[in-house]
Parts: C-alpha cells; structure tokens; sequence
C-alpha cells in the first residue's frame, strides 16, 4: 500500500513537471487539457499522505492556469460588449499576477503574458465603453431628428460632441468622426428634419398627444436656446468639464 501511495506521489509530481513545461512554452490550452489528469493523480493519493508541498503545487499551477481562463473571459466580455464585471475582473487579474510573482519558482513568461495582457484589455475597456456611450447618445440623436424635434436634436448633438472628445483621449476614431458629421449635417439641415417629424407625427394616431408636446416645446424654448448658448461658450474656452455638468443638470 505504502509502495503504491508513494507511485501515485511520484506520478503527481511527473504530471506537475509536464505542465509547467507546457506553461513555460505558453502552451496554455495544453496546460488546460493536462489538468484533469494532475488532478485526479492528487485526488488518488491518500489523504495522510497529502503534504503541504503536494497541495502547493496544485495551487500554484491552479491559478497559472486560472489567470489565462480570466484573460480569456475578459476578452468576451469586452467583445460582447458586457461591461459590468470588467472593473472586478481585471482587479482579480491584477491581484493572480500578484500571487505568481511571490510564488517559487515563478511562471515569468506566464507574468510577462499576464501583465501585457492586463495592460491591453484595460485600455480596450476604457475605449470600448466610451464607444458604447457615444453610439447610445447617437441613437437618442437619431430618435430626435426621425420625430422632428430640432431642439432637442441639437442639444443632445453637443453633449455627443463632447462624449466624442473622451474616446479620442485613446487615439483616432474615424467610424465615430463619421457618424459625428452624419448628424452635424443633418441638424445643419433642419427643412430635412422638419420632413422627417412630419412623417413621424403624421404615422401616431394620437394628435392630442402631439398638441402638448408642441405646446411644451414654446414653453421650454427660450431655456433651451439659454443652455445651448452656454454650452457653447464653456466649449469655447475648452473648460469641458463645465459643460458635462451643465448637460448633466439637463
């Protein structure tokens, strides 16, 4: 029996050496498929026999490999669009690179991947979410002009000004400058847009409804042409931060 345990132990080891070869050559996906088998050797050794040193190297390898599976989560997530866990992921990230570069013997080509990785996937994050918001402001643009409301058009057209400038803090944004000019040329043209509401309006089955919302818009237009003579003056003089919080404040 003891002969036996002590084949299992020998066995464990093995498995262990092959993987950190495959870690070490940053074959991750091999690594991945190797770990049932190092598993299932640890889980075959006795329990009594189950040192500190045996369950060390599990986990050691169990967050090698952990770190390569989140890397590979957080880049679906980004793809997918599916911001709300990104910030905690990449702090978990953050903290497994942490953990390698304590551990003996460290993984360092693994760290070098984990760390480029970490650098890279933050920056898409932060881009790729200032994207999202800019294409949502886009969309309630295009809501406006397809309803005719030149106003509101035009003031949601400044804030998505703005929300432009935050994404080109990370470099050029050519499809984003296109669809800025694409709605600057269409509020520039507001016979179009007039078209545009007509159609709109005239396709509801509710005129009453239309009457107040008109009415509404008398009521509210000398605030509006306020706003937006401020907003532009505080774009002037490039105080940004002004201008998002009078916006907010909308």
């Amino acid at each position: 029996m003891f002969l036996k345990a002590r084949d299992r132990i020998k066995k464990f080891y093995s498995l262990i050496a092959e993987t950190d070869v495959l870690v070490k050559n940053e074959r991750y996906e091999d690594a991945i498929g190797l770990y049932n088998e190092v598993n299932k050797a640890y889980e075959s050794i006795p329990i009594s026999m189950r040192t500190e040193a045996l369950s060390q190297n599990l986990d050691r390898l169990n967050r090698e490999l952990i770190l390569y599976l989140k890397i590979k989560e957080i880049h679906t997530l980004i793809s997918n669009k599916n911001f709300s866990r990104i910030d905690e992921m990449l702090e978990y990230i953050k903290m497994l690179i942490f953990k390698l570069k304590e551990q003996t013997p460290k993984p360092i080509s693994l760290i070098k991947f984990g760390e480029d990785k970490y650098r890279y996937y933050g920056e898409m994050y932060k881009v790729e979410r200032e994207k999202d918001l800019f294409n949502k402001k886009y969309e309630r643009i295009k809501e406006a002009i397809i309803k005719g409301d030149i106003k509101r058009a035009t003031l949601l057209f400044e804030d998505l000004k703005l929300k432009f400038k935050d994404v080109e803090k990370y470099g050029k944004a050519l499809d984003l400058y296109g669809k800025l000019e694409q709605i600057r040329r269409k509020i520039e043209n507001p016979e179009t847009i007039k078209h545009k509401g007509d159609e709109y309006y005239n396709s509801k089955k509710e005129p009453v409804k239309e009457k107040i919302i008109e009415k509404k818009e008398i009521v509210n237009e000398k605030t509006v042409d306020e706003e937006l003579s401020e907003i532009h003056k505080l774009l002037k003089e490039n105080d940004v931060n002004n201008a998002k919080r009078l916006f907010r404040r909308l």
